[in-house]
């Protein structure tokens, strides 16, 4: 049986590490140096899984991610996962011609995109 349990261990693994350490660095950005702490972390992620249940997302549900690499597509990959949800990632440049069909597959619940 699956169950949400895993969303709530990255939930208290991501609150334990904002509350030790809230201003240290969780991932820094190779191109530009650009920063997210732990408190940010918490925070998004905090608030993305709170959107997805107002709307009836979670465990099993599938959401695709349309982004290019980037900080901003990591956040929201944490925040998906932290919902329960499961992250579908499709890199637009390199599925251009297949999306249509890619989405068809998938089958989503709500497709987000950068």
């Amino acid at each position: 049986m699956h169950d949400a349990s895993g969303s709530k261990v990255l939930q208290d693994w991501i609150a334990r590490a904002a509350a030790r350490a809230p201003q240290k660095a969780w991932v820094i950005a190779a191109e530009d140096g650009r920063t997210v702490d732990y408190a940010r972390l918490r925070d998004f992620t905090g608030r993305f899984a709170a959107w997805f249940a107002r709307r009836g997302i979670g465990p099993n549900d599938r959401v695709v991610l349309l982004a290019d690499n980037s900080i901003d597509q990591l956040l929201c990959y944490f925040g998906v996962m932290a919902a329960g949800a499961t992250v579908c990632t499709v890199h637009v440049e390199m599925n251009r011609n297949q999306l249509g069909g890619i989405l068809d597959r998938l089958n989503p619940k709500v497709i987000m995109y950068q």
